[in-house]
């Protein structure tokens, strides 16, 4: 009969426990979120629309290794990605673009602090043509000529091709025409006409079709077999020369090549924990920049072992 009891009284015991483990997991489950838990698991990233199909799989698999993390992806133009950022609409941004003078006067007029950038790689703005065009070369003071001086021609240059080529690139707003603005022009207006398209497949569609010179990415046209990017030479700060060398990562990290950008990601605080994790795997994990690495631009910080050519 005691033992009898005693089972009673331990089921009645068990039966109370469980209530109260379950009232107070019910209302954890229905108490509103903190910020810090927000913070933790939720993150709206949007990444810059002329690199998002390269940047896709490593936010992919940072996904889906981090359970404690649930990512909004949007892609949009360069200038809504930052404009997001300042507003504090996206936690975090991923574009190879850098502070402009607009920027830097929208922060400094509402007193916005720097946000913190982890860099994710090095990539470089290129000129491409298609494949069997008879253009394989320019120097960047051809370039910078034919953009700021609207009298001058390609066929200035190269008479024996047969008709004028168009500057073509990604839209107004894209990270391309800032970089093309601060890059090559150092700032100033074109004086030549350039066309621009919606986006940088439109862009590459036309310079497939027609004789044109694509402005974008060597990211955006490496596996493109229909596309070849000039090469260009140039004079370097310690008033060197520099011959044409191929657009190649290797040629990226030796800086041979006039026009390289980085690729960053741009985190709104680093209470934005979610975001933060992504910057550190997408920056720094060695599977990331392999990643980068095999895609065929620079890594930010994978190790590359250069060999020096034989004649």
């Amino acid at each position: 009969m005691k033992m009898m009891m005693n089972k009673i009284v331990f089921l009645f015991l068990a039966l109370i426990l469980s209530s109260i483990l379950f009232s107070c997991n019910s209302e954890k489950e229905n108490r509103p979120m903190t910020k810090e838990e927000k913070d933790y698991r939720y993150a709206r990233i949007y990444i810059d629309e002329g690199v998002y199909d390269m940047m896709e799989k490593p936010y992919s698999v940072f996904d889906s290794i981090d359970q404690n993390a649930e990512l909004t992806v949007k892609k949009a133009t360069a200038w809504d990605c930052m404009k997001e950022l300042m507003t504090g609409k996206a936690e975090a941004i991923i574009t190879p673009m850098d502070y402009t003078k607009y920027w830097d006067s929208v922060m400094k007029k509402y007193d916005v602090k720097p946000f913190i950038r982890m860099t994710i790689a090095y990539d470089a703005l290129v000129f491409y043509v298609k494949f069997d065009s008879p253009l394989d070369s320019m120097t960047a003071g051809q370039i910078e000529e034919l953009l700021m001086n609207k009298n001058k021609s390609v066929r200035d240059y190269f008479p024996k091709i047969k008709n004028e080529y168009h500057f073509v690139t990604n839209s107004p707003l894209s990270s391309e025409a800032v970089n093309l603005k601060a890059m090559v022009l150092k700032g100033k207006k074109e004086k030549r006409r350039i066309y621009y398209f919606p986006s940088q497949d439109s862009v590459k569609s036309f310079v497939k079709a027609y004789d044109a010179i694509g402005i974008g990415y060597l990211s955006q046209v490496i596996h493109d077999p229909d596309l070849r990017p000039l090469r260009i030479s140039y004079i370097d700060s310690n008033s060197k020369y520099v011959f044409p060398h191929a657009v190649h990562q290797a040629n990226i990290v030796r800086r041979l090549y006039p026009y390289i950008v980085t690729h960053y990601i741009y985190v709104f605080s680093k209470q934005k924990e979610a975001a933060m994790r992504l910057g550190r795997y997408i920056s720094k994990h060695p599977k990331s920049q392999k990643y980068f690495l095999n895609y065929g631009i620079a890594p930010a910080f994978a190790k590359i072992k250069l060999i020096d050519e034989v004649n």
